[in-house]
């Protein structure tokens, strides 16, 4: 067996001025096996989420699992999703912002394959910089087109489909766009309809039964 080796320190180097935040293990696990995992762990309110239900223990436990036909142990905090994890099209603006930075540092560092890191990190440069931009509609309709796409990209990928994610489909975005507007419309309409409900016909204007109150009700 080989024996653990601590590596050697520079004594004229102190610690940073900051320490990013840690996403949680189950994070990183997905990451590192190149899988699709939400933003919501990359953010400060992710990270802050990690940190207060991290576990000694658990972060230690280990876990069999295979992998491309093989089984290794890894530890038990790798499977565990966050209960108050926050879906990519539900995130704030700048919380999908903060979110991929983290994540895209993070999949350098774990050694993502540099074409993969750039064009991800294209695709939201181009989302950012989109004509659309600013209109609270419109970012809603950005949000969820980089939530969906981001996860078909990832589901292709393992496919050997993959796409240039770099590039928006303008007509996919407009598409998500009138989906949007669709829902808006529909709700505004049923919010309309318990604000003003039809109007009920008074007893009083009925030609028959107008003095059985059981049949028509006077008007209140």
């Amino acid at each position: 067996k080989k024996k653990p080796k601590l590596n050697d320190f520079d004594e004229q180097t102190i610690v940073g001025d900051t320490i990013a935040p840690r996403p949680s293990s189950y994070a990183i696990s997905k990451l590192q096996g190149f899988k699709y995992v939400e933003l919501f762990y990359f953010t400060r309110e992710g990270c802050l989420d990690a940190f207060k239900n991290a576990h000694t223990t658990a972060d230690d436990a280990l876990s069999l699992t295979g992998t491309d036909g093989y089984v290794t142990l890894r530890p038990v905090a790798a499977f565990k999703a966050s209960r108050n994890v926050v879906r990519d099209e539900d995130l704030t603006w700048e919380q999908m912002t903060m979110g991929k930075n983290a994540m895209l540092q993070m999949a350098e560092k774990l050694g993502w394959n540099a074409k993969h890191i750039t064009a991800l990190a294209t695709f939201y440069f181009n989302l950012e910089q989109h004509p659309s931009r600013g209109l609270d509609a419109k970012n809603r309709a950005l949000l969820l087109y980089q939530a969906r796409v981001r996860r078909d990209w990832h589901d292709r990928l393992e496919r050997d489909e993959g796409f240039n994610i770099g590039t928006i489909n303008e007509t996919l975005l407009r598409s998500i766009s009138e989906e949007i507007w669709s829902f808006d419309r529909s709700e505004s309409m049923k919010r309309s309809v318990i604000l003003f409900p039809p109007l009920r016909r008074c007893s009083d204007q009925l030609p028959f039964s107008a003095h059985d109150p059981t049949i028509n009700p006077p008007c209140r």
